[in-house]
């Protein structure tokens, strides 16, 4: 059978790790299965230090993987800063002091639209003649990095008849974190005006969520489809939940930083802790990854809760699905930013796919609550709750996982092959 060719562009890539990773990793091992030959072209040398070896296990054999050297301005960074600047482009948070606000004011105003836009023309130019040679007539940018779509756009100009959707995963020019890096108005509508341009230039945008495109510059309504993240079945063949344990543990993997921190949870698990000596002695409070030190110190300000805390580093993506099994309770937490509306976080649909009960923490209009909400053992709280409904928290701690769990027909539809489906048909219909 001859493959349709489609050539993906994204800076994440395995062994690195990361929800990055995870989208274009499992459209590219089901694709071939749909009748395309997927080319991934990645950087050979990331800034990014978060690795999972595993993962490379999940590249089909009929993926085509080709690596070249990018350069990223972090020895500028970690000049200025007196300190290595990690991976979030060149400071990830608003902090005082000189030094990171020099940081946060080169970040958004003189590397726009990001700090890998050194990668852009000689990407370009390579993959003129890769594309030519290979005879590829599919291409896929997604971002962020946002970058990675002005390579795309490079390309659509020099091959005005290769279709070229755009992956959306966070938003752009409206991305709530750009103000808090101090962008100037100038530079907001450069990122503005790069946005309209490739969406003017490409022939579909997806997105990883519905309300995405209201955070878009204005797009061509028929241009826009939203598909989701999801679960990959192959990931969980097997997976056994083991209820045996008598610790109500509640479950956490991945950044926990300001802007998603449950202080009302803290808050209340406290009070419950202190009139119920029997909980207190069987909840567990486990987070896995990279968490605050504020969020930690939070918690551990409640005497109650101290002895109730996990903490653990980094784990392989297999791993966390091993945690699943021995958790009571998957903790959802949406960024409570003005952006929120459109973050559903990657793991809400591996939650699904364990049948496991699911406390998201959200305003009840975002993309995320909308999943959830239809999930009998899910409950939706907003950061602003108040203690009034501790009680309600308290009978969820308690319930048994024994309401209905969710149909076949919910959960495969964020499945990671069906999902491939879609985007199959989407490309055919180009």
């Amino acid at each position: 059978m001859l493959l349709k060719k489609i050539l993906i562009i994204t800076y994440y890539w395995p062994p690195y790790a990361g929800s990055g990773v995870q989208r274009w990793l499992k459209f590219s091992k089901y694709l071939p299965d749909f009748g395309f030959k997927p080319y991934v072209y990645t950087p050979e040398n990331p800034h990014f230090n978060i690795k999972d070896e595993n993962l490379m296990d999940d590249i089909h054999p009929d993926v085509t993987v080709v690596k070249r050297p990018i350069w990223e301005p972090y020895s500028l960074a970690d000049f200025i800063s007196g300190k290595k600047a990690g991976n979030q482009g060149l400071v990830a948070n608003k902090r005082s002091g000189l030094r990171p606000r020099i940081l946060n004011h080169i970040r958004a105003n003189y590397f726009i639209p990001d700090p890998r836009k050194f990668w852009i023309s000689p990407s370009v130019k390579f993959l003129k003649k890769y594309i030519k040679e290979q005879n590829i007539e599919y291409l896929i940018t997604t971002g962020p990095p946002h970058s990675m779509h002005l390579i795309g756009k490079g390309i659509k100009k020099e091959f005005p008849q290769i279709k070229w959707v755009v992956d959306i995963r966070d938003p752009w020019s409206k991305f709530d974190f750009l103000k808090n890096f101090g962008s100037s108005e100038s530079s907001l509508k450069k990122q503005a005006s790069l946005e309209t341009s490739v969406f003017e230039q490409c022939d579909k945008v997806i997105a990883t969520s519905f309300q995405m495109k209201d955070l878009l510059m204005p797009i061509d309504e028929n241009k826009f489809e939203c598909i989701t993240n999801g679960y990959d079945q192959e990931d969980f063949k097997d997976y056994i939940p083991d209820n045996q344990s008598d610790n109500i543990v509640i479950y956490h993997a991945g950044l926990l930083n300001k802007v998603r921190n449950p202080s009302y949870l803290w808050k209340a698990l406290d009070t419950i802790c202190r009139a119920n000596e029997m909980l207190r002695n069987s909840i567990k409070i486990q987070l896995v990854g990279v968490v605050d030190q504020d969020v930690i110190s939070e918690i551990q300000s409640y005497s109650s809760l101290k002895d109730c805390l996990i903490l653990e580093a980094y784990k392989k993506h297999s791993d966390v699905i091993e945690d699943y099994t021995k958790a009571s309770i998957l903790l959802l937490l949406v960024n409570n930013t003005d952006n929120a509306v459109a973050n559903i976080p990657g793991k809400l649909f591996e939650y699904i796919a364990t049948g496991k009960k699911i406390l998201c923490f959200s305003d009840r209009d975002t993309d995320a609550s909308r999943i959830v909400n239809p999930i009998e053992m899910a409950r939706t709280i907003s950061y602003e709750d108040k203690l009034e409904n501790i009680e309600a928290l308290k009978s969820f701690l308690l319930e048994d996982n024994k309401g209905s769990m969710e149909s076949d027909e919910f959960k495969m539809q964020y499945e990671r092959k069906n999902l491939t489906s879609k985007l199959v048909t989407l490309l055919l219909q180009l």
